[in-house]
């Protein structure tokens, strides 16, 4: 019950409203919120600004400012203390106006990170975030013009932190007369909050996160489309990433003024579940700066720029992640799987980073993975130490979901890309299932109003065959890395092509063992003055050359790269590869077998071949059950801890030995059946 005492005689009290119930421990608490808000209404009337004394004020409801320009500022960060912990709504909402600051608060919500609610579909199979039902904000903001908060100290919200959502521009000179034009928070922060630390759920403009500490927010430490957003100088622990993008439409005014145009810099991410990851770039972002950003003991991907996309979005592009310092040593926990700089966008440079573990080598660890089928991306100046993985390519993947009665289809992974982009036009199909099996055709179009992609030449094909893409120039350059002290340094597995260039690169092998091979190729690559060296240990290969996983005949450039005490220079794992490649001035320095001056064409080595060999001990123990297994999509129960339970998944399903474990398999028998389950990495 909610009301106003109308007198006080002893220990009675006389109330406004009757209580529907009769109690004998009933608790009277003072409510704040009717009094407040007289405060602001009367100011914002009389176009003054409102001073809040120390003292702790509950609200049963939160405050709204409407049509303002007006400055709430308490009396002190720590002393002023707004609680809405019995009540719902953001304790200060802003509703249009031309400039409010709020200024020196803290503010006590009712749900933590432990207690954050879940999600679910609805009726109409839409997510529904069940923060809602009872939601609590600390600011909400809807289309005021300038906005700053400032030393504003957040706990305990349930929903959005800090939150926007209103109108914006829809071209360069159009837009409504009052929108979100900046908004900057300074020296807030936002500790054990169930969901967002910041959010912009809008393309308001000139968002800015300066130096706040976000310690325990449930979903991201900050989400949002916005345009021309600054997050700057931040420290970051217990949260989701910063999100720039996340753009869930495909609408003509973002070909025109794009969105999530970001700069991330000088900001601190330390530790994390290993669910989570510090900066991602997703959904429809332009132009994002990633910059001198420290990762400390970080247990989840550092950094990625991603072309996902939904039906309903664009792919992110253009991007530099430069300057980056990123220790992914996993202290106390599980280490997962993760990378330091992950991409899948296209045009990005990646430059003057550091990845690198302290203490043992981390095998679950990657440096740098970049993904096909990104264009234009050049990775230089890199510093790769001591992980699982130094530097990867790998190639994409997806499958046919519907096919329409012209041989247009559908598919389920590729990033759709935008309208003025190439739409996939020339680029090449591999079919990796179904009647086409291994087939390699072109793409005429992708229709990105449809989202359909059409073959240049009429083909049969059905729903669920799989199959890859990749240019016919993806224009990638990967130059003066340095890569030292991994297990394996660098796999290129990618389809490659003509203009995939690995060159000037420094790879060692340092203190890690058991390396099997320096650089492996399985794509059209051009490998210009790398330097090898340290591969000296028994069946280690310097260069590792593998075939094309579709039979492709790859043209392979092999020039001025030196070899230096590798007990294997060249090791092909399929007749001819060394011999088809075009090779040059490559030089061998203390190399077992090879002569100390075999610096030219004429001096090449021949090429090791070590064929596949078959294993005929078991490689996967099938444990007895005494009731019949579930299939229902769910392995959680499985033993997965238990290693002598389960097998690497390193071929493919047409035999192919993978660079490296796709995932894990663990089977189990009964009197009738035997199955089997599978998780991918």
């Amino acid at each position: 019950l909610v009301t106003r005492i109308e007198r006080i005689e002893g220990n009675t009290l006389w109330l406004r409203d009757a209580p529907t119930k009769t109690v004998t421990d009933a608790v009277v608490r003072h409510c704040d919120a009717v009094a407040l808000q007289a405060a602001i209404d009367r100011a914002v009337r009389s176009r003054r600004h409102v001073h809040i004394p120390n003292g702790y004020y509950r609200l049963e409801r939160g405050l709204t400012v409407r049509n303002a320009a007006i400055r709430i500022e308490g009396q002190s960060g720590v002393h002023t203390v707004m609680d809405i912990s019995d009540g719902t709504g953001a304790v200060f909402g802003l509703y249009g106006g031309r400039e409010v600051t709020i200024r020196n608060f803290r503010m006590v919500g009712h749900t933590g990170l432990a207690d954050k609610p879940g999600t679910m579909q609805n009726a109409t199979g839409n997510p529904f975030w069940c923060c809602a039902l009872k939601s609590c904000n600390a600011v909400t903001i809807h289309s005021t013009e300038r906005v700053l908060c400032e030393n504003v100290h957040v706990t305990r919200m349930a929903s959005e932190a800090f939150y926007c959502q209103g109108a914006s521009r829809t071209a360069p000179d159009m837009g409504p007369d009052v929108y979100t034009k900046s908004l900057t928070f300074l020296r807030c922060s936002v500790t054990d909050c169930a969901a967002n630390a910041f959010n912009n759920n809008d393309t308001s403009e000139n968002t800015c996160v300066l130096y706040c500490r976000i310690d325990g927010a449930g979903w991201h430490a900050y989400e949002g489309p916005g345009r021309f957003i600054k997050l700057i100088g931040n420290y970051v622990r217990n949260a989701g990433p910063f999100t720039v993008g996340d753009m869930n439409h495909r609408l003509k005014p973002l070909t025109e003024l794009g969105c999530g145009q970001a700069i991330v810099a000088d900001n601190v991410f330390e530790g994390c579940d290993g669910l989570n990851g510090g900066i991602a770039v997703n959904h429809g972002s332009t132009q994002v700066a990633i910059s001198n950003n420290l990762f400390v003991n970080y247990r989840g991907t550092a950094i990625t720029v991603s072309s996902y996309t939904t039906r309903r979005s664009y792919p992110s592009q253009h991007a530099v992640v430069s300057g980056n310092i990123i220790d992914l040593t996993c202290v106390g926990g599980q280490s997962r799987a993760r990378s330091g700089i992950l991409v899948t966008a296209s045009d990005v440079t990646v430059s003057d980073n550091q990845v690198y573990v302290r203490g043992d080598i981390d095998p679950t660890v990657t440096g740098i993975h970049i993904r096909e089928p990104a264009v234009n991306v050049v990775v230089h100046d890199n510093l790769v130490r001591n992980l699982g993985h130094g530097l990867v390519t790998r190639p994409c993947r997806s499958s046919v979901t519907e096919v329409a009665e012209d041989g247009s289809f559908l598919e389920g992974q590729l990033p759709l890309e935008w309208p003025v982009g190439h739409r996939y036009r020339g680029w090449n199909l591999v079919w990796l299932g179904g009647a086409n099996m291994n087939k390699v055709c072109a793409i005429a179009e992708f229709d990105a109003d449809t989202c359909r992609f059409k073959l240049a030449q009429p083909l049969r094909i059905s729903v669920g065959d799989a199959f890859s893409i990749f240019p016919p120039s993806a224009n990638w350059t990967m130059r003066s890395n340095t890569i030292t002290d991994c297990q394996r340094p660098v796999t290129l597995d990618g389809y490659g092509s003509p203009t995939s260039v690995f060159r000037d690169n420094l790879i060692t092998r340092g203190q890690a063992k058991g390396v099997k091979d320096a650089v492996a190729v399985a794509g059209e690559y051009k490998l210009i003055g790398n330097h090898l060296s340290g591969f000296g240990e028994p069946d280690s290969a310097a260069l590792a050359l593998h075939p094309c996983r579709v039979g492709r005949a790859l043209r392979n450039v092999y020039l001025d790269n030196i070899f230096e005490r590798c007990a294997q220079p060249v090791q092909e794992r399929a007749k001819g590869l060394w011999a088809a490649a075009t090779k040059r001035g490559n030089m061998f320095i203390a190399c077992p077998g090879v002569p100390q001056d075999a610096d030219t064409a004429s001096a090449q080595p021949a090429a090791v071949f070590v064929p596949s060999h078959t294993s005929k001990a078991a490689v996967l123990n099938a444990g007895s059950v005494d009731r019949p297994v579930s299939i229902d999509g769910r392995v959680d129960e499985w033993p997965w801890a238990d290693t002598k339970r389960l097998a690497a998944i390193q071929f493919t399903p047409q035999g192919q030995e993978l660079l490296a474990p796709k995932g894990r398999m663990c089977a189990a028998w009964d009197d009738t059946s035997l199955y089997f389950a599978m998780r991918f990495i």
